[in-house]
């Protein structure tokens, strides 16, 4: 990707075909500097580079050319929006978020999911066997909700590449479609959904004790490949950033009383100002819970809006206004991204054909995932007086019981991601449960453990131990 510069003039960026290397002996070609930029915290096997161009030419065939060209008088000719040059940038960030986030959680949560139903540790009662570790609360609390969280993102992600496929078939037919919306979406769901991911990821390798330090427990590694997401195909804080652009532009036309459409267009409708389920079998509600999720955002969002408009018409720049006021705008894309992700999840489950009993579990992971959500910070609900002491009380106690609700479904949960112990790669989470084994036969076959004694140690520590006996014997004659 580079400028277009037509004598003097920028026409913006486009993509070119660049020939880096000599296709022979494999240097450099003239004129171009190249190298690795050194090692790098994970994905060792990336070639990450510096490359710089000095008097480079190539042919005026290696311009993409779908939608902009040069004529050959150096004409700028346009072809369609010149937007849709960036839609790779939609796909590319579906992919990842789906490769990279989504199936890292559910991978991860499988591994610690089945490794909790073998591993024994303690009693809850004197003079009982070792309990499974999954019994304990705080274990569910650390898998289940993760899980919960897997899923909710892998019918979101779905939803999403739907739509990213729909706005390909509409351009295939001349229709440019809505691209704001989809650059939106597509960015929020990035930014959320792996940062969702690293942390879900590092939850459950923590519940797996000392042996999710090990690469023999697949853990790592899910971990390594998880947390670079958070900053290729745009960095996280940037996509918030972004996203939170356009929220501002909708509240602009909130204020100005104009509706909204799409994945915003609950921010135009009339949210109750305060929650008023007071019992415990309501907060299992999905529909009580979008709201408190809605609510939320919608707050957030008009709060900080009104606030930027405030400290603007005091005099200050607008570039200081936005950055005074960054942390706000990406606390509110992420609210109004839990929510978009919490809502798509229950789409899912209404609009599609489920037997009563997996219809059941699926809306009680539905409210998992909410209520873990609105439970980890409920600042801003008892802020503005949506919930109340005694209604954060009772969604404590709601996650218990749903926790403990779906304790025996945990297997046949993680099981339904359908990963094959070759793709897990791990001795905690294979599917015959024989963890032990499998353990002791990978340190078997560890290059460490090919002799009982390193050669290592007769090259260079036995000679020391010599030195140091001799000196010891001097010592004791004196």
């Amino acid at each position: 990707m580079a400028q277009l510069i037509i004598q003097g003039k920028s026409y913006g960026m486009h993509a070119f075909l660049v020939q880096i290397r000599d296709l022979t002996s494999h240097r450099p070609m003239p004129g171009v500097t190249v190298g690795s930029i050194g090692p790098l915290m994970s994905m060792g096997g990336s070639d990450n580079g510096y490359l710089s161009f000095k008097s480079v030419r190539i042919p005026k065939a290696n311009m993409l050319a779908r939608y902009a060209e040069v004529s050959a008088d150096g004409t700028y000719i346009k072809k369609g929006d010149t937007k849709l040059m960036h839609a790779s940038m939609v796909n590319l960030r579906v992919l990842m978020t789906k490769g990279e986030a989504v199936l890292g959680l559910e991978k991860a949560c499988t591994i610690a999911a089945r490794y909790s139903c073998v591993r024994r540790q303690g009693s809850l009662q004197p003079s009982k066997p070792e309990i499974q570790v999954i019994e304990y609360v705080t274990q569910q609390h650390k898998i289940i909700s993760q899980i919960a969280t897997a899923y909710a993102m892998h019918f979101t992600i779905q939803h999403v590449q739907a739509i990213y496929n729909q706005f390909l078939q509409d351009l295939d037919e001349g229709k440019v479609g809505n691209l704001t919306e989809l650059h939106f979406v597509t960015a929020g769901v990035k930014a959320s959904m792996t940062e969702q991911s690293v942390e879900g990821i590092e939850t459950v390798r923590r519940a797996c004790g000392g042996h999710g330090f090990a690469h023999s427990s697949g853990l790592p590694a899910l971990l390594q490949r998880a947390i670079p997401s958070c900053t290729y195909e745009g960095d996280n804080t940037v996509m918030y950033l972004f996203c939170a652009r356009h929220l501002l532009r909708c509240a602009q036309k909130v204020f100005m009383g104009q509706p909204l459409e799409g994945s915003v267009k609950y921010l135009s409708a009339e949210i109750q100002n305060k929650c008023r389920a007071n019992k415990k079998e309501d907060f299992i509600n999905p529909n009580i819970l979008l709201a408190c999720l809605q609510h939320k955002a919608q707050a957030m969002l008009l709060e900080t809006a009104t606030y930027m408009q405030y400290i603007a018409s005091k005099g200050m720049n607008q570039m200081d206004v936005w950055n005074i006021s960054s942390v706000q705008l990406v606390n509110v894309v992420k609210a109004h991204m839990l929510q978009y992700i919490f809502s798509t999840f229950l789409d899912f489950i209404n609009e599609t054909y489920c037997s009563p009993p997996i219809r059941d579990v699926l809306l009680k992971l539905c409210a998992l995932y909410g209520i873990y959500n609105i439970n980890n910070n409920a600042t801003n609900l008892l802020k503005d007086g949506y919930l109340n002491g005694e209604q954060c009380t009772l969604m404590e106690r709601v996650e218990v019981d749903l926790l403990q609700d779906l304790r025996k479904n945990v297997v046949g949960l993680v099981d339904s991601f359908d990963f094959r112990d070759e793709i897990l790669n791990s001795c905690l989470g294979a599917y015959d449960g024989n963890v032990y084994e499998r353990l002791f036969e990978n340190a078997k076959n560890s290059p460490m453990n090919k002799d009982e004694v390193h050669e290592e140690t007769y090259k260079y520590l036995r000679p020391h131990l010599h030195k140091g006996r001799d000196i010891l014997k001097k010592m004791s004659k004196l």
